[in-house]
């Protein structure tokens, strides 16, 4: 329920909304992420885009709207699977977006079942299902049934 301090990456991490939740899944943030570099430090940089865009916290719809240069600007060009988490990041949200019914906020990915939430995100390719588990972590949307 509570957030675990080994999965909180800023104080803003996890219960803001699906946005945020994405964005730290996509980049995969965990305590071997901070770096003494502003520029490397994947946290700092989570923080600096909660600051920027405090918006798309629980909204997909804006973080679509927001586009994906913004959040490669902030975020940097890190890649997976060969092709930047920034583009990964965008075509989740606008996988999501698609799914009927539409899923725009937490409370909206809440209402579909695990198994759909994981059809979607692991549709783009580069993520999978370990930085699926952190989204679902993230948004609160972990099984107690396991």
């Amino acid at each position: 329920m509570a957030t675990e301090s080994q999965h909180s990456t800023t104080d803003r991490s996890s219960g803001e909304g699906i946005g945020f939740a994405l964005l730290e899944a996509v980049f995969a943030t965990t305590p071997a992420d901070r770096a003494s570099d502003a520029d490397t430090d994947v946290v700092h940089r989570l923080e600096t885009f909660h600051e920027t865009y405090p918006n798309v916290g629980d909204d997909l719809q804006a973080l679509i709207n927001l586009g994906e240069a913004p959040v490669r600007e902030v975020m940097g060009e890190d890649q997976m699977a060969g092709r930047l988490k920034s583009e990964a990041l965008m075509d989740v949200a606008m996988t999501f977006a698609n799914l009927d019914p539409r899923v725009s906020t937490a409370a909206d990915a809440a209402a579909h079942s695990r198994e759909e939430l994981e059809a979607a995100y692991t549709a783009v390719p580069g993520l999978g299902a370990g930085t699926f588990e952190q989204f679902l972590t993230r948004l609160g949307l972990t099984d107690s049934e396991d």
